[in-house]
């Protein structure tokens, strides 16, 4: 299991940083960096029954895409999120050799690069106008 850990956060800690670095971010608390324990099967599952039996009522009951933007926005303006990293351009690239490196061990690669591009998303970027 550690070595699974081991190539997940090699992979997402380079981009990370390179980001952060473009965007003068010198310091944030968020991180790709996985813990192995997290990859455990424990899961956490919270009922929220009781809390709403008292009367409790949720200000936003279901997860929606316009809020997590607004969060991420939020994080950009704070100096916590690199900005390029809420566009829809890949700017990190694994090199060609640890592609074929990769490819040849048989691991599906998927994009060629990290984008973060919402799926599904049909709605065209407001940053781009």
């Amino acid at each position: 299991m550690s070595d699974v850990v081991d190539d997940i956060n090699d992979k997402h800690m380079q981009p990370w940083s390179d980001a952060c670095q473009r965007d003068g971010i010198v310091n944030t608390p968020l991180t790709p960096f996985i813990d192995q324990e997290l990859l455990y099967n424990k899961h956490i599952n919270i009922d929220g029954t009781r809390i709403e039996s008292t009367g409790f009522t949720y200000s936003h009951p279901t997860l929606e895409l316009s809020s997590m933007r607004e969060i991420l926005e939020d994080y950009v303006q704070l100096g916590l999120l690199p900005a390029s990293l809420t566009g829809r351009e890949a700017f990190y690239s694994r090199s060609d050799v640890d592609l074929l490196q990769a490819g040849a061990s048989g691991v599906d690669l998927g994009g060629h690069g990290d984008s973060a591009d919402f799926v599904g998303e049909a709605e065209e970027d407001p940053r781009a106008s």
